[in-house]
């Protein structure tokens, strides 16, 4: 379980400061300046994000007929050394940046998606939530590990020989983020999710291909999941293109330097810790479609702040609201996508959630390039991301959701009912109470009719 979790942690030592931080301001400032550099850079990263999102249910019906750790090796290393070429790319190299983006994005979506799919053999019902929010939150300390290592390399800016240092971040999280994934994949190489029986045919490439052709044409017998997809999608629109421009919305319009970013960025990772940790045990102690509605509540404040605010110091507002809400949104999304579908095709399904993660990924960056380029105002591109929020709540309110959460039981609440034994200083098991019988009609008696 704690070895599952460790893997988050190498996964946000990628997305904490890479895509949502060193990137955007490296693109925009060294490798595309000047006017029209945020539409170009929302171009890149609508198309590293889409790109890789198409491979994922595949790979994880590979991943389902013994492939995963092997899978999940790859998409590390691959993750990891794209990175790291990050900061070589020269000033004007766009194809260059997105060619790399492109495979670090395919590295981290796919050994996401190949780690998420652990999650329905490794807890039960009733733990689905706490455990997925422990392994996010587990997550944030490797985010609080890539910020305190850039802190000293990129808190100079991107000037002159500031600029150098800079580069050097992006090789470094690179490093760290196999330093933090090696533990966990020595210890989940042991694990051994069962997939669908069947023979040596089942492991090939044509077999997965087949299988993923099957569940789209199939989508009418699994109507409650693909809408729960649809609701993910719209609601991961709106996460994703909040964080891809939060940093360069927070520089433009609250005044916020490199190094104060940088700062803001720890601040999230440590408070959304706690927070995250929270909000799993409140999807399972309440309900997993609940929490989801108070995290979209926030989110629906973040932008508003953000779309109308100018004091400086509401950047740190901003800033403290997503820390509630940047972890605990995603896993119990997580956690509830886990208690909707079968463990022996948890790769393949846990592919196709990240497709609907990454279009939503891409389509949102795009369509913030898009108003804002039409509307000639960041303000009304903020706003326009709210709808997705308000859209995927509402979608959500119609997915039907298994009996055992419709009822909201929890580990607790499945336990034995306890009642306090008359002179005794101890607690035990109430006795059931006997079935009730049903009286016999006296004799002669017949229904009417018969």
């Amino acid at each position: 379980m704690l070895a599952w979790a460790l893997y988050d942690a190498a996964a946000s030592a990628y997305w904490g400061v890479v895509p949502i931080l060193l990137l955007p301001l490296f693109f925009q400032s060294v490798v595309s300046p000047g006017p029209g550099s945020e539409t170009r850079w929302a171009l890149v990263a609508g198309v590293a994000l889409l790109l890789p999102g198409l491979a994922a249910p595949f790979v994880g019906a590979l991943a389902d007929r013994g492939r995963r750790w092997g899978l999940l090796a790859a998409a590390t290393l691959a993750c990891a050394l794209a990175t790291a070429a990050l900061g070589a790319v020269p000033a004007g190299g766009v194809l260059a940046a997105a060619g790399l983006f492109v495979v670090a994005q395919a590295g981290y979506l796919l050994g996401a998606s190949l780690a998420d799919s652990y999650l329905p053999h490794l807890a039960r019902p009733g733990e689905a939530g706490r455990i997925s929010a422990l392994a996010w939150a587990v997550g944030f300390l490797g985010g609080v590990a890539a910020v305190l290592v850039c802190l000293p390399l990129a808190s100079g800016g991107l000037e002159g020989d500031a600029l150098g240092r800079f580069r050097l971040a992006f090789p470094a999280v690179g490093l760290l983020l196999l330093v933090l994934a090696l533990p966990a994949l020595l210890a989940l190489r042991g694990v051994r999710a069962p997939g669908p029986a069947g023979g040596a045919e089942d492991a090939s490439p044509t077999s997965a291909w087949r299988r993923v052709v099957a569940t789209v044409r199939g989508w009418r017998r699994e109507r409650q999941l693909f809408r729960f997809l649809a609701a993910f999608y719209l609601i991961n629109d709106g996460v994703v293109t909040v964080l891809f421009f939060g940093a360069i919305y927070l520089r433009g319009a609250f005044g916020a330097s490199v190094a104060e970013l940088l700062w803001l960025a720890l601040a999230l990772h440590l408070f959304g810790v706690p927070a995250t940790a929270a909000a799993g045990h409140l999807a399972d102690r309440w309900s997993h479609r609940g929490t989801i509605y108070l995290t979209l509540a926030v989110w629906i404040a973040v932008i508003a702040i953000m779309a109308f605010g100018s004091a400086p110091w509401l950047a740190r507002w901003v800033v403290g609201l997503i820390a509630l809400v940047i972890g605990s949104t995603q896993s119990v999304c997580r956690s509830l996508f886990s208690l909707l579908i079968p463990p022996e095709r948890a790769g393949e399904l846990y592919g196709f959630n990240a497709v609907a993660g990454r279009l939503s990924a891409a389509f949102g960056p795009l369509l913030f390039g898009a108003v804002g380029a039409v509307t000639g105002s960041q303000r009304w591109a903020l706003l326009s991301i709210g709808l997705f929020f308000a859209a995927g709540g509402a979608l959500l309110a119609r997915v039907a959701l298994p009996r055992p959460l419709r009822r909201r039981l929890s580990v607790r609440a499945a336990a034995p009912r306890l009642s306090r034994a008359a002179g005794a200083g101890r607690w035990r098991p109430r006795a059931a109470r006997p079935p009730c019988r049903r009286r016999s009609p006296p004799r002669g008696w017949r229904r009417r009719g018969r």
